[in-house]
């Protein structure tokens, strides 16, 4: 089995270009098409169906780069929270499910978006401490 490696612009290449022209380190998820990219319970989701979620939730973050903890259970939207983030550009902190355990994650590495997927819908983006 071979691997096919996809080159991450930095961050200086990127908003020397303008946050458009940000790459996945996943490259293009519709070059997949209507191939099935999640499966759970009784559904999917091609990859067409993620790149669009990915792509509306990204561009909240697209004006900057920022440190993005993400923190809840195991779901499509939780999947979909980690790729838009690095769609666009921003380093993920992905945090176990629960504030109590957080804490100390927030206070040490002072994230500036927590997301919060809780019950399989992402929570709304909260800033961190400035």
């Amino acid at each position: 089995m071979s691997a096919t490696f996809v080159p991450f612009q930095s961050a200086a290449q990127s908003s020397a270009q303008g946050p458009e022209a940000r790459t996945s380190p996943f490259g293009d998820l519709t070059r997949f098409g209507d191939r099935v990219a999640l499966h759970w319970d009784s559904a999917t989701m091609t990859y067409h169906e993620l790149a669009e979620r990915v792509r509306s939730f990204a561009a909240q973050w697209l004006d900057t780069r920022r440190l993005v903890m993400l923190t809840g259970e195991n779901s499509v939207d939780f999947v979909v929270a980690y790729l838009a983030a690095f769609e666009a550009g921003c380093p993920v902190l992905v945090a176990p499910p629960g504030v109590s355990r957080n804490v100390d994650i927030v206070a040490s590495h002072d994230p500036d978006v927590i997301v919060n997927v809780k019950d399989g819908a992402p929570v709304e983006p909260q800033g961190g401490s400035d």
